[in-house]
């Protein structure tokens, strides 16, 4: 059943109709309502567009698409002409046509649009006069297209991955388009377009990292494809650097080793990536390969190597001194590249594959071995090394998280995440103490974030509920601690310089019963030898993502889901 509702605060249907089929269910993709209201149309994943009538709730018309090309077959848009007599929809693709609602004939057939332009799909619109326009959505430009008398009304060039992010004003005379690097395109009919920057903070926080010397903090932002060089002693922005959002999985790499902080971005072109110097705001190296289009990045802790790699090519080992190609590392026929990463100390290289993985040696660049390793979705796999340099994590989306040994491969063992069966264990207020009951019956709980540290010789996992610490050697169980309720999704960790407590960021819960009271959430510091919960910090209106302290312990950031970013005083903890 199909419910249309109200919107505002009456929220109840004022219609409910019946998907015809069980293929249609819950696959209904685009909607749209004729001008006066008294129509609405949808289309499915079977090509069907239907129109229902919204006094009685009867389907009154069935439009089927089956004339376009089988490879992008189906309706991308939809939308009613002003006397509601017509609906026009775009493909997949440089296509729009034109229904005539009464007849359920074709008033206008597939017609291209778009001129030359590489186009993945359009907006239509109608004017207030009845005339339809189309923004055609292409990679690197907007086509806005003028359907009756097939012209280019103007083009923008604008990376537009956030396609979705467009819109016509009312008349149709004006069309905004917003990108992930966080411009913001403005046309007005017979005027050239402009761009305005969209605020930083509209952006989710990845991730947070402070300059040796403490007088820059480094932001990554992965909705927006960018990172931010803060001075911390103004609060500004000094520099964003971004990079293409067609790679994903490319964060800013910083490297803080030897008084060296370097940057990495391909930035302008798909094949080239730029190394940046912070404290110098200089770029300082250059890479440029025929097709190297990079999706994974990663720097040796000293600066002295970079690697680069697509998903199923050659990996590329750079000198970032000279900017020359050292050697490049044969991809594995089998599989894809997961994840890549320098270990600690240098002398390592890893490779994840789908169904394997590789060890370098990262001094004379030949291989030490590669195991057998097989995830379900290794897009989702998370690799940590623990700060002795010998050994790293596999953490998985399911199943337990894996220790191996980094020179000879061998599994040592997995970290438990099963319920503590010592009640000792268990560190939290009575309250909280009392809900391990809940903990316990949701079973295998995954973790979802990792830190280690030598100077104490624990591994520290944030989970559903809890915070397990382990013994780094044993990897026995040392101590849970149990955040409170509303608290419960302790996912950014770190330890402070001293490593004599943590800091841990929580995720925001949705929950009527908790928002009345919490309105914010939490960042919790916990002395690790006693796992009291000594001080915490209301923080973020939304999911804490990152959290890291400055070299000197003064300084804790938290990045936060909704953009923000904050720095907290830690002076007062540090020698208490």
């Amino acid at each position: 059943m199909c419910c249309i509702f109200l919107a505002g605060r009456y929220q109840y249907p004022i219609i409910n109709y019946t998907l015809k089929s069980e293929h249609e269910r819950g696959n209904v993709r685009l909607t749209a309502f004729s001008p006066d209201g008294s129509l609405f149309a949808y289309a499915s994943d079977e090509n069907l567009t239907s129109v229902i009538c919204m006094e009685t709730g009867k389907q009154i018309t069935e439009l089927r698409d089956d004339y376009t090309e089988e490879s992008i077959k189906g309706c991308h848009r939809l939308v009613f002409s002003p006397c509601g007599k017509y609906l026009a929809a775009c493909n997949s693709g440089d296509k729009v046509h034109v229904w005539n609602i009464q007849n359920g004939a074709l008033e206008m057939k597939p017609t291209h649009y778009g001129g030359d332009s590489y186009i993945i799909f359009g907006i239509p619109f109608y004017t207030t006069d009845g005339n339809l326009q189309v923004a055609g959505i292409g990679g690197v430009e907007i086509v806005l297209w003028d359907a009756v008398k097939q012209k280019t009304l103007d083009t923008i060039s604008s990376w537009v991955p956030s396609h979705r992010s467009a819109c016509f004003s009312a008349d149709g005379t004006r069309f905004a388009v917003a990108n992930a690097r966080g411009e913001l395109h403005l046309w007005t009919e017979g005027t050239p377009s402009t761009v305005k920057s969209l605020p930083v903070h509209h952006q989710y926080v990845s991730s947070v990292s402070f300059s040796k010397d403490k007088s820059m903090l480094v932001s990554s932002h992965q909705t927006r494809s960018a990172a931010c060089v803060w001075d911390i002693e103004s609060r500004q922005v000094k520099r964003t650097f971004h990079y293409r959002v067609s790679n994903p999985n490319i964060s800013a790499a910083i490297v803080t080793a030897r008084g060296t902080e370097l940057l990495a971005t391909n930035e302008e072109k798909d094949n080239t990536i730029q190394i940046w110097h912070l404290p110098s705001d200089k770029q300082v190296a250059e890479f440029t390969k025929k097709k190297l289009r990079v999706r994974k990045m990663a720097f040796s802790l000293n600066g002295e190597y970079f690697a680069s790699a697509n998903i199923r090519t050659p990996i590329q080992i750079w000198n970032v001194a000279s900017g020359e190609q050292i050697i490049e590392l044969p991809r594995n026929p089998s599989s894809h590249v997961s994840k890549i990463a320098f270990s600690p100390t240098g002398e390592y290289f890893v490779i994840i594959y789908g169904d394997s993985i590789a060890v370098w040696n990262a001094h004379q660049w030949h291989k030490c071995y590669q195991v057998p390793f097989r995830q379900q979705n290794s897009r989702l796999l998370k690799l940590d090394f623990h700060s002795n340099g010998k050994h790293f994590f596999t953490i998985p989306s399911k199943d337990a998280t894996v220790v191996w040994d980094l020179k000879s491969g061998d599994q040592i063992g997995a970290l438990d995440t099963a319920v503590c069966l010592d009640p000792a264990l268990y560190k939290g207020i009575p309250q909280d103490l009392q809900r391990v009951k809940e903990i316990q019956d949701r079973g295998y709980r995954r973790i979802r974030a990792l830190i280690t540290s030598s100077r104490h010789n624990i591994i520290v996992g944030g989970m559903w509920g809890e915070i397990r610490l382990w013994d780094a050697t044993t990897l026995d169980e040392r101590m849970s601690l149990i955040p409170p309720k509303g608290c419960q999704l302790p996912y950014a960790l770190a330890f402070s310089p001293t490593g004599n407590f943590i800091a841990t960021g929580s995720r925001w819960q949705e929950n009527p019963r908790w928002e009345k009271e919490q309105k914010k959430t939490s960042i919790r510091l916990w002395d690790i030898t006693t796992g009291e919960n000594f001080h915490t910090f209301w923080a973020h209106a939304s999911d804490v993502m990152s959290i890291n302290f400055s070299p000197d312990g003064n300084l804790l950031a938290s990045g936060s889901y909704d953009g923000s970013i904050l720095l907290w005083d830690m002076k007062p903890f540090i020698n208490s």
